[in-house]
């Protein structure tokens, strides 16, 4: 080999690990980006991704690992490691790393509970200093070993772009505000207590009916007005009113701040046990926390601990005064004055104070106020003691003017006088659901609506481990019962509204789920350790996640916790009782990961093989809850039309099958994909997952790629349409198809790979996702030159939804004649992405002008969502080149469970470019790249060989490898004679492998000829 060659290794351009899934093995496969994440995290498949059900954007991923490295151990460890898979994945999270605030880094203890402990990082998103509302992104780490395992995205993706300049004034927001509030209530709105510009987006979150979807990311002012002199619905008139800033004033959520504990005739009563006070009913309880005040000058002398025992420390007599105020409760009489003792402290003794002597109603309920604020407060240390958002003076006015009633008003709860036929609402159940909107509001923000009014119901069942809420009428029975079975999960994904609108009942829902999950708990391990397991969940979820909405991904977020081991394959310790109850309130049924295909050899996908080859593929089949019954693998050869199933068989390994693919001569495409079934309810696995629409692809001779187009750059990368009929036929747009102004079923939520796709109206702009009647549209590549290519293959992916062929014509066109067009017998709805073949050679081999189109011809009616396409490559297959690439020897394990791997790609011929690829390395770790003249095999401390020999070329390339653990490099063999071989071998230094100290990789051999 000459010189030049050799030091072709040493300008190599390296290339970022975002940039590295543009590599190719041929024509490219490149997923979305959450699939490109799923993939990375553990290469097994077992992250899950649940998207937001307004927008269809991935919100929740969880149910494996991705192990960092170094491993985060500290908290600010642990943000760092988050804002970098922001930066690493941008297109996912669609905001940028700037754009995020830290809120908290909370450790969650649950190893208590046979989970294990984790750490949450939760930021918030601010663009230009205005606060995105409602935007959380929370990161879930394993506390021991730092592995990230779950990310929950609730935010506005494109709110940077918008125009932070407001087209209104604040007073005529306020003005907007106010002539909703009037027509709402009826009367006017004197008290304006808040005003501040934000920035919202559509998102079941923000508001499920929302017009958002039709704005996107939008500028708007958040009003807080208030009547506070007028009682609506038992609770003072006020709201929470989201103006437009746009110029045109439109309210886009209107929300009341006072949350009414019960609306209507509501009957009730309160002690230390669940009833209602009465004069009979009544214990002395010790109240903690309480101030001891002296009476001459107001200062504080003592206050009670936990066992309701004051000291004062001094022998010198006092004038003392105990009022029903604290570190964490004021009570206040509104009918009164406040409750208080005064007695002189003649000196050293005993001196017990009663508050309540008489069990008058008034007083019995500022006690009863002052010690169930205090007992929900000590319940919740007691499954956290860490915890402090409870950890201020809660505002409690008892005895109000009114009756059957009790609200919370944004800063404090609030409880109605006895008359109209019931009773005083001071007590347990109505002051721990009133607390409970505190302390939603606390862990969650400004929460609103059905989900606010359950989860404070479910606070309340947890807490006093009671599913009843106690009416305040005379009547006795349950004003709300979390054992109910009418009201459950509303079927559209963020609606509250199907069962009538009216929050309280709306909210059963949730608190119905929460309780059913608490009791499933109980009846399985034990009232003790499931009480325990639950509250501890309960607990965690709050401060993990931030949810305010009656949502699917609820349910996952708690699973997401329960996890004992990054992996959901085995399931969770509490999965069977969290699993039943939420499906008992209509959750989605949750779909147990029973089988499990996992490939231990097999061809390249979408990469290429000799002619004459056959192949052959090795798998591990696998049954979590039973057994596999049908190990197949079946393949194609026309293109996925008629599939040969071939029965796989047993090797010596336990679980391990294997089936031969039959050799093909030069030029011919293989589909192949693995089919199992299980006895588990009949579950059926394919690898790929998806197949066999988008199956595996390999052909037999040299893949040569002619043109990629991914269509995610800033250009449409010489892409063009045109209208041909009919007044608006060209309804061709490059977009993100994740978030639309319109909704068109039959369109794709995601992009095949991030972020953008070509397709026929995006609803860009407010279209309505359909193309149009009576026209007609063609996109078309930039003119191409195929000169010395004799075969020309054009792959796409496609997610196609248009009439049969006599009504409305999807065709793909070279130089205008058709080469594909739709069926005329049905119409075609793909229902995901699909893998497209054309061999167009018969009119592009050799032809220095080709130009290729996807044409839509519309009949007047019935029109659907039409072409979607993304990931256009043109390739043609060539003899097997001289040159080749040969891997030998073994890396060693990492951390990351796997060994590192060296492998090429490309024609390794003088003047050709090819590709080195890495794999199986740490995420964000750096390798040294070394080159050789010669193969070694010398055994390293530990379990690692030294594969090189001869010269060292390269003295360690230091390469960064991707979120995945995989990196690229491409580069142009010079040209001119250079025969000769090359040897790689790649290092890094990993503290957690098996070596304590680095890994290695295999070998690499470069014949070069």
């Amino acid at each position: 080999m000459t010189r030049p060659a050799l030091l072709a290794f040493v300008v190599l351009s390296v290339v970022s690990p975002i940039e590295s899934y543009a590599q190719n093995d041929g024509p490219r496969v490149v997923r979305t980006t959450a699939e490109r994440f799923v993939e990375a995290g553990s290469g097994s498949g077992e992250f899950r991704v649940v998207a937001e059900p307004v927008t269809g954007n991935p919100a929740f991923l969880y149910g494996s690992r991705v192990r960092l490295t170094p491993a985060p151990r500290t908290f600010g460890d642990m943000e760092r490691a988050a804002r970098n898979i922001v930066i690493q994945y941008p297109e996912l999270f669609g905001v940028a790393e700037s754009e995020l605030v830290l809120e908290s880094v909370t450790p969650l203890e649950l190893s208590s509970i046979g989970s294990s402990d984790k750490v949450a990082v939760v930021m918030h998103q601010v663009v230009d200093g205005l606060p995105v509302l409602e935007s959380t992104f929370t990161f879930l780490f394993e506390a021991k070993s730092g592995d990230l395992i779950a990310i929950d995205m609730n935010g506005v993706p494109g709110a940077s772009s918008i125009d932070t300049t407001p087209r209104s004034s604040g007073s005529q927001a306020i003005a907007a505000a106010r002539e909703e509030f009037g027509r709402r209530f009826s009367i006017d709105a004197p008290e304006v207590r808040s005003i501040e510009a934000a920035i919202v987006g559509p998102s079941a979150r923000f508001d499920h009916s929302t017009t958002l979807p039709d704005r996107g990311p939008s500028l708007v002012y958040r009003v807080v007005i208030a009547n506070p002199a007028v009682l609506v619905d038992g609770a003072p008139a006020d709201a929470e009113v989201i103006v437009s800033a746009s110029g045109d004033l439109a309210v886009l959520r209107f929300e009341r701040q006072s949350h009414t504990a019960i609306g209507g005739t509501v009957r009730g009563n309160v002690n230390i046990g669940p009833e209602p006070n009465s004069s009979t009913n009544q214990e002395q309880p010790v109240l903690e926390f309480l101030l001891v005040k002296d009476a001459s000058n107001g200062s504080i002398l003592a206050t009670t601990d936990a066992n309701g025992v004051y000291s004062i420390p001094s022998d010198t007599p006092v004038n003392a005064y105990f009022e029903l105020t604290g570190p964490f409760a004021t009570v206040i009489n509104q009918q009164g004055s406040n409750a208080r003792v005064d007695l002189p402290l003649a000196g050293p003794g005993n001196f017990d104070v009663l508050f309540n002597p008489s069990k008058a109603e008034f007083t019995s309920a500022e006690v009863a106020a002052y010690y169930w604020v205090n007992e929900f407060r000590d319940w919740l240390k007691s499954v956290d003691p860490a915890e402090t958002k409870m950890d201020f003076p809660v505002k409690a006015n008892v005895n109000l003017g009114s009756t059957c009633n009790a609200y919370f008003s944004g800063n404090s709860i609030n409880f109605f006088a006895a008359g109209g036929g019931c009773t005083n609402t001071s007590y347990r159940s109505v002051c721990h659901h009133e607390e409970g909107h505190f302390a939603n509001e606390k862990f969650n923000g400004a929460v609103s609506g059905a989900f606010h009014e359950g989860v404070a119901d479910a606070w309340a069942y947890y807490i006093s481990d009671d599913p009843c809420l106690q009416q305040f009428s005379l009547s006795p029975g349950c004003l709300r019962n979390g054992e109910q079975t009418s009201v459950k999960k509303c079927p559209n994904d963020g609606d509250e509204s199907c069962h009538g609108g009216e929050v309280h009942n709306e909210g059963n829902a949730i608190a119905s789920a929460l309780w059913a999950v608490r009791k499933n708990m109980k009846t399985q391990f034990g009232a003790g350790p499931g009480s325990a397991a639950a509250n501890a969940l309960f607990i965690r979820w709050f401060q993990a996640f931030n949810d305010r909405k009656i949502l699917n991904v609820i349910r996952d977020h708690w699973i997401a916790l329960d996890d004992d081991n990054a992996s959901l394959v085995d399931l969770t310790p509490h999965y069977t009782a969290i699993k039943t109850g939420f499906e008992t309130y209509s959750w989605p049924t949750y779909v147990i990961p029973d089988l499990s295909i996992s490939i231990v050899s097999a061809p390249v996908s979408n990469g290429s093989i000799a002619p004459g080859v056959a192949p052959v593929v090795t798998a591990d089949f696998a049954s979590l809850m039973g057994s596999v019954v049908t190990r197949e693998m079946r393949y194609s050869t026309d293109g996925g039309t008629n599939w040969t199933t071939v029965a796989m068989t047993a090797t010596a390994t336990p679980g391990r099958y294997t089936a031969t693919l039959p050799a093909q001569t030069q030029g011919k495409r293989v589909r192949w994909y693995l089919r199992s079934v299980g006895t588990f309810n009949g579950n059926v696995m394919t690898y790929p997952a998806s197949a066999p629409a988008d199956a595996n692809l390999y052909v037999a001779g040299f893949l040569y790629e002619l043109g990629a187009y991914s269509f995610d750059s800033l250009s449409d990368e010489g892409f063009t349409h045109v209208n041909l009929t009919g007044t608006n036929g060209d309804q061709w747009q490059r977009s993100n198809p994740a978030a639309p102004a319109t909704t068109e079923p039959t369109d794709p939520d995601l992009s095949y790979s991030p972020n953008a796709i070509f397709g026929t109206d995006l609803s860009v702009g407010g279209g309505d996702g359909k193309y149009e009647p009576s026209s007609s549209g063609e996109l078309r590549t930039p003119t191409l030159d195929f000169t010395g290519s004799s075969n020309v293959i054009l792959q796409f992916r496609r997610q196609l939804a248009v009439d049969r062929f006599t009504n409305d014509q999807a065709t793909v066109r070279v130089n205008g004649t058709i080469v594909w067009q739709n069926s005329s017998t049905a119409a075609t709805i793909d229902t995901g992405w699909t893998l497209q073949e054309i061999d167009i050679s018969a009119l592009a081999a050799n032809n220095p002008s080709v130009q290729i189109s996807w044409r839509i011809l519309a009949n007047g009616s019935t029109e659907y969502g039409g072409w979607n396409i993304d990931d256009v490559v043109i390739y043609r297959v060539d003899p097997p080149y001289p040159g080749y690439f040969e891997t030998y020897g073994e890396g060693c394990i990492g951390s990351w469970g796997v060994a590192p791997t060296l492998t090429g790609k490309g024609p390794p011929s003088p003047g050709q470019t090819i590709t080195i690829k890495m794999s199986g390395g740490l995420p964000f770790n750096q390798v040294m790249l070394f080159a050789a003249t010669g193969q070694g095999f010398a055994a390293l401390p530990g379990e690692c060989t030294w594969y090189l020999s001869g010269t060292i070329l390269v003295g360690g390339l230091p390469i960064i490898v991707g979120l995945d653990g995989k990196q690229s490099l491409s580069f142009q063999l010079p040209s001119g004679p250079a025969n000769g071989d090359v040897y790689l071998q790649h290092f890094a230094i990993d503290p957690g492998g098996l070596n304590d100290q680095y890994t290695a990789s295999n070998g690499l051999k470069i014949h070069i000829q």
